[in-house]
């Protein structure tokens, strides 16, 4: 499977379940049925089967959809498409599709709260804040 590179996105359709897919699949598909969806940038996995693709170690966030629609998200520094696709194949949760995100300076983590009011970059030179354009956000509702 060759890697797909644009337009491409994770969205929550309205009965709560999570697809990845691209334009085409939004026009055919998803249109008015989406809850929210986010960019990415290349699909690394479709079907279950890893797309070959390369790339250097760096750091990395992507989204993987089971079957049954469920989303896992991973992230990662030091590490190359296949292993990071590798990564959510022993997770042993029947992953279909992985989709990345993106990469380097992107990949951070904002905490409500914490000391910087930016995102938390973990660069090459260390840790530093700087404002990020795009975000997933995670609730977690006791």
């Amino acid at each position: 499977t060759e890697p797909k590179y644009t337009d491409n996105w994770v969205g929550m359709t309205k009965d709560g379940k999570y697809v990845i897919s691209n334009t085409a699949g939004y026009n055919s598909t998803y249109k008015g049925n989406l809850q929210c969806a986010v960019g990415g940038h290349l699909i690394m996995m479709a079907d279950g089967v890893p797309c070959h693709i390369s790339g250097t170690p760096y750091f990395r966030t992507a989204v993987g959809v089971n079957g049954a629609g469920d989303l896992v998200i991973v992230t990662m520094d030091n590490i190359n498409y296949a292993a990071l696709v590798q990564v959510f194949m022993d997770l042993d949760m029947d992953i279909q599709t992985v989709l990345n995100l993106d990469g380097g300076g992107s990949t951070a983590m904002y905490v409500p709260g914490a000391y910087y009011p930016k995102a938390l970059i973990l660069g090459e030179d260390g840790l530093f804040a700087r404002e990020v354009a795009d975000a997933v956000g995670v609730v977690v509702k006791n």
